[in-house]
């Protein structure tokens, strides 16, 4: 596997110009705080990140923002609001203990034509389609206070090493954070 692109927390919307003194933005949930996304560059670039990497037919950050794309996404791994996950077990640990999966959305059951994948959205709208793996480690990660804790339980309900499925989440993440049915956050 190689290095995964991920987004750190939950949008909660445009902080506009109010006069108030504070910086107009984009407010993001993490943690207990709510750090800011400065323009629409690090709105974009942080909301590419969301997406799985060849559903963009290999167009980089670089391609749709330039330059400017690149320094900002340097700048968002910096302030920890991209996180970068490479092949190291040692860090890849790390990051499992040091942030969660937060679920959003319902679980919407098996889908009708394809019994081995699941659906979550809303309202009878599908916003994300995965994989039963994928499924277990989503419907389990409310009572997990980190990724790890997430993968040894359910881990144990299968059978199956932690590592193994922390390896299927960094794989399959992508399919949650695009639908909207969950975000990353710090444990």
């Amino acid at each position: 596997m190689t290095a995964v692109i991920l987004p750190l927390g939950h949008y909660l919307g445009e902080y506009p110009d109010g006069g108030d003194g504070l910086e107009p933005g984009h407010l993001l949930r993490v943690g207990e705080h709510t750090p800011t996304l400065a323009g629409p560059t690090q709105l974009s670039c942080w909301a590419l990140a969301h997406e799985r990497p060849e559903s963009t037919f290999d167009v980089t950050v670089a391609d749709v923002l330039g330059t400017e794309g690149r320094e900002v996404v340097t700048t968002l791994l910096r302030a920890g609001l991209l996180l970068r996950v490479t092949d190291d077990e040692t860090e890849r640990r790390a990051f499992a203990r040091s942030h969660r999966l937060r679920p959003l959305l319902t679980a919407l059951g098996r889908l009708a034509g394809d019994p081995e994948r699941y659906a979550i959205g809303f309202a009878g709208q599908v916003t994300a389609v995965i994989d039963p793996q994928t499924h277990d480690l989503w419907w389990w990660s409310g009572p997990s206070g980190n990724l790890w804790e997430l993968c040894v339980r359910v881990g144990a309900m299968h059978t199956r090493r932690p590592e193994a499925l922390l390896d299927h989440f960094l794989a399959h993440a992508h399919d949650l954070l695009a639908g909207g049915a969950a975000y990353l956050d710090v444990a």
